[in-house]
This record gives structure tokens, sequence and C-alpha cells, in this order.
């Protein structure tokens, strides 16, 4: 039974039960009717998996009704409201496929039946011509023949008319299966008595033929044509027959009719072959041909010449220029001919017989010519293949074949190079070398023992105020020099021969001051500085000493004037701090293993290293300037006198942490005591006000502190007055956020706030206490910049000055202040003050970056 398939609604529109079902209620009433196809069709209640699919078989004006409860879900109670609707059900779905699956099946049946029926049809038809055919030949052989002939042929005309109602049958059958299925079994029965009459007709043709050729009729002939001294074979599968050919035409007398096949071969070679199809006794022409086509390849004289193609393999010498292939079969020839150790190649396509090809072929010839000096010895190399000699002037290589070839060059050691690119046969390319020779000048001391290096290859030779090296390569050079245990070195560029550089070399002198963190304040001296005595400060005009006063960067910080400003300069130098044990460094030359000095690196505002910097000898006054005779400004914030010292001139910027840090260095390694306040004076810290500026400018030694009691007269170091006592110092380009700190390398950066732009975070934290310095932490990128990471000391052990500590973001002032007292020093770090602090304790100091 045909599976039943509910038509839908467009769109699926709702309605809602306008009262109470129960389980058993076969009369639905709904909101709108409208909302459901005609009958019967299914609906369902609800709109999620506790719904009820219905079938309903009638439809009202209110209700549906004749309803079957249950179709799918459980038949159920239902409140009036709930939604009801033509919804595309699982059941739609199930019945769907099994329609499709009844009508597939349903014409598969009937295409079966109507292609078995076609199949009937046209056996029957092609019995029916096959016992026409035979009839038709035996027709008029032989009077017995002819009778039997003309019975098949009118039992294969009767089977032709079956046959046809068969076909008929099956045409029909294509609407309805079992009347094809009838027509085919009808059909099938007329093809079998058709096939074995044709059957029957065709032995008894055969039969005529041979009582006709027994008789003395005539057979049927094959003709064939085809080049003399073929052999030619006639063959129908069961009979072979085979003659030679001798110009003439040669003729196959065949004793059967069907299909016979011809051909011939001559010298190995196949010809064509044909299919004649005998059905009477006549003559039948076959024309057989083979194929051959000519390669004439115009190459070198004396090449030997392969060619490749359809099977065979030929090889010629080239006598005259030219030699010539003759092929047989159609196919892409491969010619490739070589002479000594070069070949050359090309391809030809041989489509059809008859054709004649030709083929130039050339070998691939160029030269290089390399002129260079008598002697040398030449290579030259594609990376496959290497060509050499020796020179006579020059060298010329004979080139097969395009690539970039390098061309190298020696004698006496000595070696020079170049490269020639070929890309075409037929070119001619010179190269020219030389072999490298440049000086290398280096002005160094008397007496200095001088290298010349570069890889493997070293010169030495003794200064006599200079010495001269010949070098054979370009390259970067080093050069160096020692003498009495000093050393100096540096780099030369060759580029090119010819090339005359000069360096001039010094020695380095190094200086450093050792600590081995334990409590006391004193520093070891090392390097050149390991003999050097302690120096004397001044007090008041009289006079000090330092074992320093003649040595770089020290004995360059001088006092200069520039406009208002008193200035001290600080020569650039290069340092290296280690760590465990803490030591400072101090190089008078760039020496590997060491950094410019913290103020004199590169900043980042385009002006690269400086050589030297200035730091303002006096604290600033009202204006922001450094002079003498004036109260050090007070009470302003840190970015008040940042723009006030800038508003001075472009090159003007308040006085930062790497400042601090260069001038730190040069005190630690000259001084090598952390405890300063002993080492040159206590500085204004007990007097209870400030100051003005310029109370040492009457003291004749740069070091020292002036006249009065110590601890309420101001202190100089290096011409820089007060660097600690009087007032606290703002010092600009880092900034705390807790324990984290931050810095500003370029001044246009310098900011009130943590990690702004252009900040560096660095790795090392800060002491989150306040008290004496015991320790120094450093940033791992940067082991120059230190700061207390420990404290815990005193004021006369480990690093006897104070380093306060507050919570938030936090600016830095340095130095101490008029009451502050032993706290004071060098290394007074004060990390407690906003930005936005303002003090009558606290000012600023400038500096000068040109």
């Amino acid at each position: 039974m045909a599976t039943t398939l509910y038509p839908g609604i467009p769109f699926s529109p709702q309605a809602t039960l306008t009262n109470n079902i129960g389980a058993a209620d076969s009369i639905i009433e709904v909101s709108d009717v409208s909302a459901f196809p005609p009958a019967p069709n299914l609906a369902t209640i609800g709109t999620d998996e506790e719904g009820e699919t219905i079938l309903y078989t009638a439809k009202t004006e209110t209700a549906l009704s004749g309803c079957q409860r249950g179709v799918e879900g459980t038949a159920k109670a239902w409140t009036a409201g709930e939604l009801i609707g033509r919804n595309f059900t699982a059941k739609d779905h199930a019945d769907l496929i099994a329609a499709v699956t009844e009508t597939r099946d349903a014409a598969t049946t009937a295409q079966e039946a109507a292609t078995a029926a076609g199949t009937s049809a046209k056996d029957a038809k092609d019995a029916a011509k096959a016992a026409q055919e035979a009839a038709a030949a035996a027709e008029g052989k032989a009077t017995t023949a002819a009778t039997t002939a003309t019975q098949a042929a009118q039992d294969a005309a009767q089977a032709k008319e079956d046959a046809q109602t068969a076909a008929d049958a099956a045409a029909t059958a294509q609407g309805a299966a079992e009347t094809a299925q009838t027509a085919a079994a009808s059909a099938s029965s007329a093809a079998s008595t058709a096939q074995a009459a044709a059957t029957e007709a065709l032995e008894t043709a055969d039969e005529a033929l041979e009582a006709a050729q027994a008789a003395g009729g005539l057979y049927p002939q094959i003709i064939v044509t085809v080049a003399a001294g073929a052999a030619v074979t006639c063959s129908n599968g069961s009979k072979s027959y085979e003659q030679t050919s001798t110009g003439a035409a040669v003729v196959f007398n065949v004793p059967d009719y069907g299909t016979w096949s011809v051909s011939a071969e001559r010298d190995g070679l196949p010809s064509n072959t044909v299919d004649v199809v005998v059905d009477t006794a006549k003559q039948y022409a076959a024309a057989l041909a083979f194929f051959e086509s000519t390669i004439t390849v115009n190459v070198e004289a004396g090449s030997s010449v392969v060619c490749e193609g359809g099977g065979k393999t030929q090889t010629k010498t080239s006598e005259t220029g030219s030699v010539v292939f003759t092929v047989t079969s159609a196919a892409t020839y491969t010619i490739t001919a070589t002479t000594g150790d070069e070949t050359t190649s090309g391809t030809v396509q041989i489509t059809a017989s008859g054709q004649s090809e030709t083929l130039t072929l050339e070998y691939f010839r160029s030269t290089i010519t390399v002129n260079i000096a008598a002697g040398a010895y030449v290579t030259c190399t594609d990376g496959t293949t290497t060509l050499d000699g020796t020179s006579n002037g020059s060298v010329v290589f004979t080139i097969h074949n395009a690539a970039t070839w390098q061309i190298v060059g020696s004698m006496n050691g000595e070696t020079t190079s170049g490269s020639v690119q070929i890309t075409a046969g037929g070119q001619s390319k010179t190269l020219n070398l030389e072999f490298f020779s440049a000086t290398i000048t280096v002005n160094v001391e008397s007496g200095s023992t001088v290298t010349c290096a570069k890889g493997s290859n070293t010169q030495t030779k003794t200064s006599t105020g200079s010495a001269v090296f010949t070098v054979k390569e370009a390259g970067t050079y080093t050069i160096t020099a020692t003498k009495s245990g000093q050393e100096a070195s540096g780099t030369v560029q060759i580029t090119a021969s010819g090339q005359s550089k000069t360096i001039s070399l010094a020695y380095v002198h190094i200086y450093g001051a050792s600590w081995d963190g334990s409590s006391t304040t004193k520093l070891t001296r090392t390097d050149d500085a390991g003999l050097f005595t302690d120096p004397v400060p001044a007090v008041g005009n009289g006079a000090g000493s330092s074992p320093f006063d003649n040595r770089l960067p020290w004995s360059g910080m001088t006092k200069t004037t520039d406009g208002n400003n008193v200035l001290v300069a600080i020569p650039k130098y290069w340092v290296k701090v280690s760590h465990a044990p803490f030591k400072v460094q101090i190089a008078d030359k760039a020496t590997p293993g060491y950094q410019v000095s913290p103020a004199h690196r590169d900043r980042g505002d385009g002006k690269g290293e400086r050589d030297v910097v200035y730091i303002g000898r006096y604290e600033c006054d009202g204006s922001y300037m450094s002079r003498s005779g004036q109260a050090p400004k007070v009470s302003t914030p840190l970015a008040t006198f940042r723009s006030g010292i800038h508003a001075l001139g472009a090159t003007y910027w308040q006085a930062d942490i790497a400042l601090h840090l260069t001038w730190w260095f040069l005190y630690i390694v000259e001084y090598a005591d952390w405890n300063g306040q002993t080492a040159i004076g206590q500085g204004n810290v007990s007097s209870g006000a400030k100051i003005n500026t310029g109370a040492t400018d009457s003291m004749t030694y740069h070091t020292g502190r002036a006249a009065g009691t110590d601890g309420q007269t101001a202190v100089q170091y290096r011409n820089i007055e007060n660097p600690w006592g009087n007032v606290l110092e703002w010092r600009d380009g880092i900034i705390f956020s807790d324990a984290n700190i931050s810095t500003y390398n370029n001044p246009a950066n310098f900011s009130d706030s943590y990690n702004g732009t252009g900040a560096t975070v660095r790795s090392n934290k800060r002491a989150t206490t306040g008290g004496w310095i015991k320790a120094w932490g450093h940033d791992t990128n940067d082991p120059s910049f230190i700061y207390p990471s420990e404290v815990g000391g005193s004021e006369t052990t480990f690093v006897p000055d104070y380093c306060s500590y507050y919570t938030g973001v936090r600016a830095l002032c340095v130095g101490g202040y008029y009451s502050i007292g032993a706290g004071a020093g060098p290394f007074y770090l004060s990390g407690d003050n906003a930005p936005s602090n303002t003090y009558g304790l606290l000012g600023s100091r400038l500096q000068k970056l040109p």
C-alpha cells in the first residue's frame, strides 16, 4: 500500500486551543481553522518535546474533527490557549523517505523490464539481418543451395516481422512493465527462432561456396599492392596465407567468407594492416605501405651523432658537416652530437610518413680571458667544472655552458679573485685581476710592539713612532700595540686595493676601587691606582693634593663660564662597574668591556655620545642659574625647576641621575671611601640654615671645605660646590613607584610620571625602608645603574649615608641639608618626596648637555 503524504501550509501559521480538551477528545476547537490545510492532515499541539501530533479527518468552521490522538507523542489533556499548528513533523520526514523509496523501486522495476525487452528486440533484429545477408550471399550459387537459402530468407523475414512486433511491444513496455515483460518474452522466443534460422542459412551458404569451389567455381580474391620484397600475410584467425611481393600485386584466393586481415613486413619493419570483409565471390583490393621519414642533422664535421626515438637508437658520424637518419614511425626524436668533451642536442617531431626535417646543432663555446701577472696560477670554475692554467700575462679559458664563473689567481701566497657571467655561446669576456695591496700606518709610542692581524694572518713590527704594514686583502684588521705591560688597540677597515689608512694608538689607563661589602667604609685601590696614596683635601685657602690631579678625566674637571652661569666640565670617560664584589673601574680611553660614563652616553636625542658635559658649580638661584653670591632657590616642585632651567637655553636641563652617577664613580675611585664627610668635609649640615653660593670661591684647591667650623661650612669636590649639605637637590630622570625604579635617558622625556614615554624600567628594586645604606643593587642590563637595595648600616659603617623610602610615585632628592648632620654625604638619597612637594630646604642644580 502506497504511503500517504500530507500537504503543508506556507510559513506554518499558528493557532491556539479555544477550549480545554481531554486525552480522548476527537473534536478540537481552534482559534483559526484557516491555519490548517484541508483534511485529512496532521497538526501538532505544544512547542517542545512534550508535544502531541494528531491526525484530523475533517474540518468545521471552528474545529478539527475526527481526530486520531497521539499519532506522535502521548495523547493527553491540554488547556485553552495552547499553540496548535501544521508544523513539519518526524512523521512527515519518515513518510517522505518511504514515498521516495517506493517510487524509486517502482521506476527501477519498470526500467529493468523495458531494458530486457529492448535487448531481446535488438537481438531479434540482428538475427534477422544476419539471416538476410546469409541468404543473399547463398542465392544463385547452386540450385539446392538457392532453394535452401530462399527458405532461409523466408524464415528470416518472418523473424524480422516477429522482431518488429517485439520492438513495438518493448516501446509500449516503457510505460507499463507487465506488458513489456510479456512482449519481451515473445520477442525472445522469436529471436531464438530467427537465430537458429540465420545459423542454418550461414552454414548452408558456406556449403554452397564449398560446393561451388569443388565444382570449379570462382574463389573470392584479395589483391594486395605493396612494395617489392615485402612478406605479405593474409589471415582470418583460423587460416593464414603468406606470399612475398615482387613489385606486382599479390593475390590471395580465400576459401571462407568473413573478415581477413592483410599486413606485410620488410627489413624487420611492419606495414599498416588492412581488414577486408569477404561476403561474396569477387575481388577485394588492399593497399599496404611502410612508414618512412628523414631527419637531416647539420653539425660540425667529425661529431658523433645519435638519433633516439620510436623505440630505436641510431648512431652515425658526421663526415661532411651533416648526417641523415631514416625513421620508420611517428615520434619525438632526440638528437645528440658530441665531439671531444662537448655535447649539444635538440629534438625533432615526426608526425607522418614522408616528412623531411632538418635540425642544425651548434656547440656552446665562449671564452674568458683573464689578464693577470705572469706566473700566476689561475682557476676558473662554475661549481661543477673547473678549468685552470698558468698566466704568461693572461690565461684564456674556453667555456662550454652558461653560468657565473668564479676566477681565482694565486701567486707567492697571495690571491685575487673575480667573476664573469656567461649567458650564451659565442661570448668573449675579459677579466683584469690584480693582487691586492694596501698599507696601514700605525702611529704609536716608540718601542711598542705592534701587530696587524686578520684571521690567522698576523704581522708584527716594532714602532719607531710609527709602523707600516702592507696587507694583501680587504677586510677588518685588528691593530694591537704593547709596551711595558700596557696595551692599546683599534681596527682598520680596508675595502680596496691601493688604500692607505692611518691609525693612532695610545695606551689606556685604568683606575679602580673595590669593596668587599664588609662594614668598613674604605675601598681597596686597584689597577693603575693600586699604589696611589689617599688624596689630601684642602681646608680654606690651604693646599691640597691628589695623585689623580694629572690624570684624565679628573684633570679635566675645570671651572668654565657660560654667559651668567658658572659650570664645571666633566670629560668623557669609560667605566666598568662589577658586582660581587663591588668594583668601579675608570678608563681614560675606550676599552673592551667598558661603557661610556652615564652622562656622556648617547641619550637618544640625536647628539650621540658627548665628549664633555657640564654640571652647575652652584645650586640654582632664584633665576634658576648657577651663580656665586646667591641664595639657593627652594620651595619649588620638580617640574617647575625642570622648565625654569630649560628656559635658559636648548642645552640646559635639570641635573639628572645619569650626571649624579657620573660624578659618583669619579669620587669612589679617587677617594676610595664611602664616607665623604670624613674624607673631604661634613658640609653645611648642622648650621640650621642654608648659606649663599660662592662660599668656596676663595679656596685655591678644587676639593675640600671652606674655612670655619666643619659641619657649618661649604664643601666642594673637583670645583662642584656643596655636592652634599646646605639644601636638598632634586635629581631629574628618575621616578619611583613603590620599590620599582624607572629612568629617562633623553632629557626631552623627563617626566613626573613613572614609566612614561621613553622610560626604562630597571630590573633592580630599591630598599623599602629608610636607613643607612648597607648594599647596592644593580640593573641586570646596565651594571653601572646602582641604587641601594639594603639598609641597616650606621653613620660610621658600610655606606654611612642615609636612604629614605615612601610608597607611591616618588621623585629623588640628594645630598642632605643644613640640619641633617651625619646622614648627609655624597650618597645621601631621599626617595620619599612626591614630585609636587615643596620645602624650604629643597632646591636643585642645572646641567648643560652640548
